[in-house]
């Protein structure tokens, strides 16, 4: 078994530490590289000549926001590695996980809410495990609907440099706590600041050394300038360190008698880990990932309850976590000053316990041991065929995706480009071998309500998972299938351009954007109508590139669930009619229903086709529709009439 990780190796935040720390010690377990996709200024002089050795490539976005692949400084190009499973690490929502890896996969990442995001949450579905940080997040996915089977807790590590120092004591003249971390409302900077002043503001005999720089702050203040907007510039027993160098980072925590944390959450907490590590007696909220390690230990302050993660705009925080889903904790404030106090009147008894404590933490939670953890997690899900050299990756479902695909082309003609579309996608899922698809023409049908009813009843004569709609003037490629398939919903669609170029949207680009003209296919992109209604919402949406729903679409580029169909005859029956056409009588005749029926808009008094009474029908019922606004497909008629849905959204929505 061999590995690719894909992660932010390089770098001095925690995210850095977590990925160098963990997949260094698993590359001494199991052959592994590293997909590198961090920078910073720095020579590196930290990495170690194994940590050289593993990483194979660095993806970067380059001054044009395209994104490439480079060797690293010290190799002349980009290793060669053949593996089996990717694992990806980071944070939550991080770009690298919406990256379409063909391997096994394994998502691996820490977080702080009680909640994902849902649309990132579907995307982890799609993982064949999910690796968590803490039995806390695990508990949490579990809650939120992940496959109680499919996590795993691999917990994260205290480095080895992280130990006590009989040189560097701290000075008992005055009692130091110490706070390290960003500035951030997650973190409840502000509060721990206000608890330390209210107690011990201006005490000669108590100090806090705080390095809290937050560069990513929304409010772009410094330290000093967020302790001088609280009306702290005169408390004189607050000393600001920047970010430290390591070993200096280190003697800031053996130098203190107390460190001070109390999170709102945590999805690990890698500062009081190391300063438990080093026999610092360590001051924490009761809550969250932390509980991982420290619970029993420490000095925990209680929890009052939740509140929700959306934080307001008077709050400091970073803008990519100022409104995320879920709840944080409310730790009791007045509790964590009483904690404060009893670290000065107990500290003696309290020190000794935590040198006890430091060293069961630096037995038992080593990147060594996170690894080997792993490398069972990995042992579980991979195993080999009987008798077979190729090894295999137990899927996360027992069911194959089984695709039924009708050439619905009367008369038996079809345009080019429809036909070089349908070659690749067969081409590329040969390739891939983990779907089934069968392709079955429909040559002899004139009434096309009629063949999307059929091709519903041959998909639902087998084990067909899903049923693809694709128009024979439908230009495409095979990787817009694929985002339909790795979509998972019930109906999602492309949209393509209706057959005309709006003049309205021409007149508009020749005012406001004239230079699109000089380029033939992009006015053209931008000047065709899509077969569907929007609404502000949706266009936003789009704008993003993210999935969104609509009332109505039409099915020239559709995937359907099988399952869609057999809800609606549980809901409709009498829907159900006799088929008596030969070409069809392959297909069980208890399957005929009239799913794509014709008919009066009972709304507009329109007569509506097949579309529009397959996607009343399932939402009538409960069911959506989904778009995927990056699927650009092109329309053949007299012309060739392309759409970029995207870049319409960006430029006709306004500001």
């Amino acid at each position: 078994m061999k590995i690719k990780a894909h992660c932010p190796f390089l770098g001095h935040t925690g995210y850095n530490a977590h990925a160098r720390g963990f997949f260094t010690a698993l590359s001494d377990l199991i052959d592994l590289r590293v997909d590198n996709y961090t920078w910073c200024d720095d020579r590196h002089n930290y990495l170690t000549e194994h940590q050289k050795k593993i990483i194979s490539e660095i993806t970067l976005k380059d001054s044009n926001r395209k994104e490439g692949q480079y060797p690293p400084d010290w190799k002349d190009e980009i290793e060669d590695f053949e593996y089996d499973v990717d694992i990806v690490l980071h944070e939550h929502n991080h770009n690298r996980f919406w990256i379409d890896h063909k391997k096994p996969k394994i998502a691996y990442m820490v977080w702080e809410t009680d909640r994902m995001d849902d649309n990132f949450f579907k995307r982890l579905l799609e993982y064949d495990e999910l690796w968590v940080a803490s039995g806390w997040q695990k508990e949490c996915a579990i809650d939120q609907g992940y496959p109680a089977d499919r996590v795993n807790v691999v917990p994260e590590a205290v480095e080895a440099d992280c130990v006590p120092d009989p040189n560097e004591k701290p000075d008992d003249s005055i009692f130091t706590f110490c706070l390290l971390g960003r500035w951030d409302y997650r973190k409840s900077t502000t509060e721990i600041l206000r608890c330390f002043v209210e107690l011990f503001g201006n005490n000669p005999k108590v100090q806090l050394i705080v390095s809290i720089n937050n560069p990513n702050a929304t409010d772009g203040l410094s330290t000093k300038e967020r302790l001088e907007k609280m009306g702290l510039r005169d408390v004189s027993n607050i000393t600001i360190q920047s970010f430290p160098e390591r070993k200096e980072y280190l003697k800031i925590l053996q130098k203190s008698h107390v460190f001070l944390s109390c999170a709102r959450s945590e999805g690990w907490n890698i500062p009081l880990i190391e300063a438990m590590a080093c026999g610092i007696p360590a001051i924490y909220s009761d809550c969250s990932g932390q509980t991982e390690f420290a619970q029993g230990k420490g000095i925990p302050v209680r929890i009052l309850g939740k509140q929700s993660a959306s934080v307001a705009p008077t709050e400091i925080c970073s803008e990519m976590t100022s409104n995320l889903p879920g709840h944080y904790f409310s730790p009791d404030f007045g509790h964590l000053k009483k904690k404060m106090q009893y670290c000065i009147d107990n500290y003696e008894s309290l020190k000794a316990t935590a040198l006890e404590e430091a060293v069961e933490l630096r037995q038992k939670y080593t990147w060594q041991s996170a690894a080997r953890i792993a490398l069972e997690h990995l042992n579980n899900l991979y195993s080999p065929k009987p008798q077979s050299k190729t090894p295999v990756i137990k899927s996360k479902t027992n069911m194959k995706t089984k695709i039924l695909l009708p050439l619905i082309t009367y008369g038996g003609t079809c345009h080019t480009e429809f036909a070089m579309g349908v070659m690749g996608t067969l081409l590329e899922i040969q390739r891939q071998g983990d779907i089934d698809i069968v392709v079955s023409p429909i040559v002899f049908e004139s009434l096309i309500s009629r063949a999307r009813n059929s091709a519903a009843a041959w998909a639902l004569s087998d084990d067909y998972t899903h049923l693809l709609f694709i128009d024979s003037d439908i230009g495409f490629d095979s990787k817009d299938v694929f985002k339909l398939i790795k979509a998972d919903k019930d109906v999602v669609v492309g949209l393509y351009p209706k057959k005309y170029y709006s003049r309205q949207k021409m007149e508009a680009l020749a005012k406001y954007s004239p230079k699109v003209f000089n380029e033939q296919e992009e006015w053209r992109a931008l000047a065709t109508d899509f077969s569907t209604e929007f609404n502000m919402k949706s266009l936003e949406k789009s704008k993003r590139g993210e999935v969104f729903e609509v009332d109505y679409a039409a099915t020239g580029f559709m995937l359907i669930n099988t399952d869609v169909l057999r809800k609606i005859i549980d809901k409709r029956p009498d829907l159900k009619y006799t088929n008596d056409v030969d070409g069809y009588m392959s297909a069980n005749p208890d399957t005929f229903y009239d799913f794509f029926t014709v008919g009066v808009n009972p709304s507009n008094k329109k007569y509506e086709s097949e579309d529009y009474g397959f996607c009343q029908l399932w939402r009538s019922i409960g069911g959506k529709i989904c778009v995927i606004p990056d699927i650009n497909l092109r329309h053949t008629g007299r012309n060739h009439y392309p759409g970029n849905m995207i870049k319409q959204a960006s430029i006709f929505v306004p500001k």
